[in-house]
């Protein structure tokens, strides 16, 4: 079964580079190449970008904590930056780097309650692409106005996860996501030991107490979230800078929550690859713009994405996972006081 699904990513992995190739290839390689060496050091600013939203994201992460016995701002920082280098740099439909987040966790809060912050921060940060893809297709409204099939298109898709989303949340109020996960699996035959169980159930009930009876501190992420995926704009808007093209703000917000929208559409493939820089070309060409400036701010994008995890990963191999000082299951009754 491991071997099946490993062998499923790497088929969709080299499906992504495939429908990347022929991207290019359309767009013309020349002048996809003429545009990614005018950046230049610029891409330096994209590098910044990413670190301010991934700041922000952080930050979502550790309002996450209880005050009484919050972690280090620093310490959340590392630990979401490393676990998200993981996503970017693995094939594992953008979910691999949530178990490295809990296991770094554990040594502070243990490992159910680590989880659990790792679910939670996870539902803030989709609630806030939700949000960000809703009102950036309501801007496309205005931008796109000559394009309305495109945008029911794309609405169709939103709407889709929408539904699937706030289902998500629904469960994780009711102290339910992980049982009926766990349901799921058995109905293909994954047997879960009854300890594990238990811990599952532990975590439930924190994701619940949090959406119950904690939900300031839910706000208070969301919008540190909601911050970081506004930047998404901002880097739009400054890669187009660079390629020596302008948009206004509004247009730079819409095509970042395209590129949202069209990353979440085909997570199926590692890191939406090759539809993520299409998407990009599609929605220039909408916009009058050519489909190889797209391709190419898509292209920059990614490699600024993986140039940044790159510099981040080792966080992941240096960081200790033993506990220090105090047992994992002392810290995580404390970590779980109300």
């Amino acid at each position: 079964m491991k071997k099946k699904g490993t062998a499923k990513r790497v088929a969709l992995l080299l499906l992504g580079l495939t429908l990347l190739g022929v991207l290019v290839w359309r767009a013309g390689p020349k002048e996809v190449l003429a545009h990614a060496m005018s950046v230049g050091w610029g891409f330096l600013w994209l590098i910044l970008i990413a670190l301010g939203w991934r700041t922000m994201a952080a930050t979502g992460m550790w309002l996450l904590f209880d005050p009484a016995h919050r972690m280090k701002w620093l310490t959340v920082f590392l630990i979401r930056v490393g676990g998200e280098s993981v996503n970017t740099l693995t094939p594992f439909f953008n979910m691999g780097g949530e178990p490295v987040k809990a296991l770094m966790l554990k040594k502070h809060v243990g490992l159910e309650t680590g989880s659990s912050i790792v679910l939670l921060d996870k539902t803030m940060f989709f609630l806030a692409s939700l949000v960000f893809m809703v009102t950036g297709l309501m801007l496309g409204v205005f931008v796109l106005s000559d394009h309305p099939a495109a945008l029911a298109t794309a609405g169709t898709l939103l709407a889709m996860w929408v539904v699937g989303f706030a289902f998500l949340i629904r469960q994780q109020a009711r102290g339910r996501l992980v049982s009926t996960l766990t349901h799921w699996l058995a109905l293909v035959r994954v047997r879960i030991r009854p300890e594990t169980r238990e811990r599952l159930d532990r975590v439930d009930q924190t994701l619940s107490t949090l959406w119950t009876k904690r939900q300031g501190r839910l706000w208070l992420s969301f919008i540190a979230h909601m911050a970081g995926r506004l930047l998404r704009s901002v880097d739009v808007y400054v890669a187009v800078l660079l390629l020596g093209m302008t948009v206004d703000f509004s247009t730079a917000y819409f095509i970042g929550a395209v590129g949202v929208l069209v990353n979440t559409a085909f997570a199926f493939i590692p890191g939406a690859l090759g539809a993520f820089e299409g998407g990009h070309g599609y929605v220039f060409e909408l916009l009058g713009m050519s489909a190889a400036a797209g391709v190419s701010v898509g292209l920059i994008r990614r490699l600024r994405t993986w140039a940044f995890a790159a510099m981040s990963y080792p966080i992941v191999v240096l960081y200790p996972t033993e506990a220090v000082g105090t047992s994992s299951r002392g810290a995580e009754a404390r970590s779980a006081e109300p």
